[in-house]
This record gives C-alpha cells, sequence and structure tokens, in this order.
C-alpha cells in the first residue's frame, strides 16, 4: 500500500471534521451563545489534557505493531489486548482524578459567572467519563496507525466525527440550549464514536475478544518506549493548552470563544501536514537511521512548501471570512488571533516530521526533553502577554513557542540547516502577509494588490526549493502524484 494512498486516506480524514466544523461552530454559539460556548471550550481542552494518562501507549502500540507487521497474529494480538488493559486501569484512574479536580477548577481557577457554575455544577461528573473513552481510543488508534488501516481509521474518523459533532447540537435544539444538555451529550457521542473505533480495531488487528495478556515483558516494552512518550504527553497538553487555560482564568468565557475559534478554524489547516507525518510515521519506524532522516527531510520540504501558501490565503481571507461565518462583531475580536496562528501553524506543520521521525525511531526521550526545556520559557512569556495584550498575547506567545519547538526538533534530528535555509523565505512571506491584512487590509485596492504580489512571491519560492510540487504540476489530470515514488532516495 503506498504513501500515496495513506496520506489521502488521512487528508479525508481530516478534511471531513473542518468540512463539518463550518456548519457546527456556529450553529453552536447561535445555540448556546459566547460565554457557554467558551465553557465548553475549556472543558474540551481540560478533557483532551487528561487524555495524557494514556502513558504513551497508544503511540507505543502503533510503533510495536508496525515494528511486528511480518509476525504472527497473535505477537499483534497480545500487543494489542497488553496495551488496552493497562489502559483500562489508567483511565479509570484519570477518570478519578478528575472528578476530584474539575469542581475545583471551575470553581476557584476558571472565570465563570456564578450562573454558569450552577448550571455546570450538576453534570461536571460526566467528564470523568471522558478518560477512558480516550485512553482506549488511544490504543485503538494506534493500533489501526501500526498496522497502517488509514482507510479504515478515517471512515471512522469522519463518522464518529459527524456524531460527536451533531449529536450535541441536535439535544441543544430538541431540548434546551444548557451546559446540563450539551455536556452529557458530548459525552455520550464520544463513546457512542470509541465503540465503532472498538470494532474495527479488533477486526483489523485481529484481535479475539479473549484478552491476550502478552505478559510482564511485553508491558515492560510497551512502557518503557509509552513512558517517554506519556512524560511527552502530560508536557505536550500542558504547553499548548496554556494559552486558553489562561485566557479562562485571566480573562472571561466570551474571550475563550474569541480565541478558540479561530484557533480551532487554524488548526483544521494543517489537514496535509498531519496525513502525510502520519503515513511516514510506520516507515520511519522500520527504516534505519540514515533512511528514515533522508524520509524526513523530503516530508519536511513538502509540508512547508505546500503549507505556505494556504496559510497566506488564510490571513487574508481570515476577516472577511469570521464576519460572514459567525458575525461582523465576533470577527473584529478574532480575526487578528487568527491571522497570528496562521504562523504558528506554519511552523507546527515543519516540526511534526522531525518530532514523528524521533519517535519512529525510539528516541521519545529527546521529544520529552525538548518539552521540558520549552515549559518555564513559555510560561513566563504566555502569563504577561495575555495580561497586557489578552487574546492576542496568547497568539503570540504560542508562535514564540512554535519556532522554539520545530528549531530543537530539526536540531535534534540533524536537519537545522538545511531546514534553517528552507524556513527563511516563508517565514519572512507570512510575516509581512499579517502585516499587510491588518496595515492596509484586504477590503481596497492597495490590499489586494499586495496581498496577489506576497502570494506570487510564495509560488515562485514554493517551485524553485520544492522538486517534489513541480512533479506534482506535470501530472495530466491534475491528480496527485504518487508520493511513493516523490519519497524515495533520490540521487
Amino acid at each position: 500500500m503506498s504513501t500515496k494512498r495513506h496520506t489521502m486516506y488521512n487528508l479525508g480524514g481530516a478534511l471531513a471534521p473542518v468540512l463539518m466544523m463550518l456548519v457546527t461552530v456556529p450553529a453552536y454559539i447561535h445555540l448556546v451563545g459566547e460565554a457557554r460556548y467558551g465553557v465548553l471550550a475549556i472543558v474540551w481542552v481540560l478533557t483532551g489534557y487528561f487524555s495524557f494518562f494514556d502513558f504513551g501507549l497508544g503511540r507505543a502500540t502503533a510503533y510495536a505493531i508496525a515494528r511486528h507487521k511480518d509476525s504472527s497474529d497473535e505477537i499483534r494480538a497480545q500487543t494489542f489486548w497488553t496495551a488496552l488493559l493497562v489502559n483500562c486501569i489508567f483511565g479509570l484512574v484519570g477518570g478519578l482524578v478528575l472528578l476530584v479536580a474539575a469542581p475545583l477548577l471551575f470553581n476557584k481557577v476558571f472565570n465563570l459567572t456564578p450562573a454558569l457554575r450552577a448550571e455546570l455544577a450538576p453534570v461536571l461528573p460526566w467528564l470523568s467519563l471522558s478518560i477512558p473513552l480516550l485512553t482506549f481510543e488511544g490504543v485503538f488508534t494506534g493500533a489501526l496507525t501500526g498496522r497502517e488501516k488509514f482507510l479504515l481509521l478515517n471512515v471512522r474518523t469522519i463518522i464518529g466525527t459527524a456524531i460527536t459533532q451533531f449529536l450535541p447540537i441536535l439535544f441543544v435544539w430538541a431540548i434546551s440550549p444548557s451546559l446540563a444538555v450539551a455536556l452529557p451529550a458530548t459525552i455520550l457521542a464520544r463513546a457512542i464514536s470509541v465503540a465503532l473505533l472498538a470494532a474495527i480495531s479488533f477486526k483489523a488487528v485481529p484481535a479475539g475478544w479473549k484478552p491476550m495478556y502478552g505478559g510482564r515483558a511485553m508491558m515492560k516494552d510497551l512502557l518503557g518506549y509509552g513512558g517517554w512518550v506519556s512524560f511527552s504527553s502530560f508536557l505536550n497538553p500542558l504547553i499548548s493548552n496554556l494559552d486558553r487555560f489562561l485566557i479562562a482564568s485571566l480573562l472571561t468565557p466570551q474571550a475563550v470563544a474569541h480565541y478558540v475559534v479561530p484557533f480551532q478554524l487554524v488548526t483544521r489547516g494543517s489537514v496535509f501536514s498531519s496525513a502525510l507525518s502520519s503515513a511516514l510515521f510506520p516507515r520511519m519506524a522500520r527504516l534505519d537511521k540514515n533512511e528514515a532522516r533522508d524520509l524526513a527531510w523530503r516530508g519536511i520540504r513538502i509540508n512547508g512548501a505546500l503549507m505556505a501558501i494556504p496559510c497566506m490565503v488564510g490571513i487574508l481571507i481570515m476577516q472577511p471570512f469570521l464576519s460572514v461565518w459567525i458575525n461582523p462583531g465576533f470577527a473584529a475580536q478574532s480575526a487578528l488571533v487568527g491571522q497570528i496562528l496562521a504562523l504558528s501553524l506554519w511552523l507546527n506543520a515543519m516540526a511534526l516530521i522531525p518530532f514523528n521521525l524521533l519517535q519512529a525511531q525510539g528516541r521519545p526521550k529527546e521529544t520529552t526533553a525538548i518539552l521540558i526545556i520549552q515549559v518555564i520559557p513559555f510560561v513566563l512569556t504566555a502569563v504577561p502577554a495575555v495580561k497586557m495584550v489578552g487574546v492576542v498575547g496568547a497568539a503570540l506567545a504560542r508562535n514564540v513557542r512554535s519556532l522554539a519547538d520545530v528549531s530543537m526538533l530539526v536540531q535534534r534530528t540533524g536537519l537545522l540547516g538545511r531546514t534553517a535555509k528552507l524556513a527563511a523565505a516563508p517565514l519572512v512571506l507570512i510575516v509581512a502577509t499579517i502585516a499587510s491584512a491588518r496595515f492596509v487590509g484586504v477590503d481596497n485596492s492597495a490590499g489586494i494588490l499586495a496581498g496577489l504580489a506576497l502570494l506570487a512571491l510564495a509560488g515562485v519560492w514554493v517551485w524553485t526549493v520544492c522538486p517534489e510540487v513541480r512533479q506534482i504540476t506535470r501530472l495530466r489530470s491534475m491528480r496527485l502524484t504518487d508520493l511513493r515514488a516523490i519519497m524515495r532516495p533520490q540521487p
């Protein structure tokens, strides 16, 4: 099965949620209001953070099953069941921790009105159910990734996203626009989605319904790899979600909504870079060091080239799009946040593949060390930034962190020099596009001409530095080229 097909499957699975989000976010905000939507966003961030109770076993499962590609079904089934049984325990522990922590956070830390606290309090225990679901989901997803069953994984992603996006809205519309309805409906939808994933995973591994514990040695191997991934999984959500936690505690639920909506919109733009990096992970796990690094460099080059122009286009259309999608008042509060975060999107696209390379080559300790180094500087940057300039400060701090992250990752993979040369021009062009959209505008002739000129320069850069893009454009009927051929080592 080719990298092209895997990337296309991942791309389809990532694009579908984007299209659904375009429908559900305005509907959600219209039904429950900005303040309640902001509270729900905090809930999603909090439960996502507690997914570190997976302790890295999802990625460890993908790594182990990919390495056992040619082993017997029994070995893969034992790997799957061992990870699942251990994660069952971790998920239950995480749920109990959240059961205790959630009331403290929502009553003492997050800046909610008394009315919102009263509305949320009776259903907070529902949050504890989300953690076992998340830990199970990690193992199921890891198993399908390791088996390279990307079509099945992404078909389920599309169906599961439809369930988790539309079912809560249906409940809110039919019963009441209340957090007491929206939160349980969200957990119920997630449970249905995970049950579907479980059925697919058991068949794909394949694993029977009778548990097959692989023994202490297998558990030790999984936890040995997963332990560092777990520490990384603990730190990464902490750093990634710190901006939203700070907004929730220092500002208002409405401010959370003004940040989260453009944040979700921008991060959904990572569909191609995420699809490619996910497809390459099993291959990099099987290659030797030099071959995997060469493959990673071509992936970085493709991601950097193919993400630059979409990021610039997103910056230029952010204000008018939010005005039409939500409303002009919301756009006035959120557009600059989205424009600044578009730079972070491009930096993260560059970071995905070196991050996956280190983990695919059995070096998760290094990705964890990189995150540890970032924690204190990011906190020292983000806290005063949010206090001084609000949600815009959070976006700026996130960009600084993203730049540091990609720099350290490519340094550890031996790709710093090549990546720095590659990134210089698009960094300048993206920053110039933000400045043009902010100070010249996009609703006048000068702004339109400036935007088109910057996009033209970006197009020239992409054509010059990325031979893979030149190959893509030469195909008849504009079909995507066989990425398997593109990603082969070049003389």
